[in-house]
């Protein structure tokens, strides 16, 4: 395997264990949550966009309403989980 491989390789399973630290951060934070306060707080793309980016599309959508609800009906840590094997899967075909 070439240098160069190795190194995308590298950065794939880096990235890999970034999403999946993320995806069960927010598990562990919302089972958390729920044992304290006995409610359970979805958190969607949506959500998690606000958090990251604060673009005023996440909060107040005046166009690609279709594309928010979508968006709104993810839950986060899916998707990170989705993307950490995705790329982990991809790490050792680099």
């Amino acid at each position: 395997m070439s240098v160069v491989h190795e190194i995308l390789a590298g950065c794939a399973a880096l990235a890999s264990m970034a999403f999946a630290a993320v995806g069960v951060g927010i598990i562990v934070w919302q089972v958390f949550s729920f044992l304290s306060l006995g409610q359970w707080h979805a958190v969607s793309l949506i959500d998690a966009g606000t958090a990251a980016l604060g673009w005023a599309w996440f909060a107040q959508p005046q166009e690609w309403l279709g594309a928010h609800w979508l968006l709104d009906q993810i839950p986060a840590s899916v998707l990170a989980l989705v993307m950490w094997m995705i790329l982990a899967a991809s790490a050792g075909d680099v």
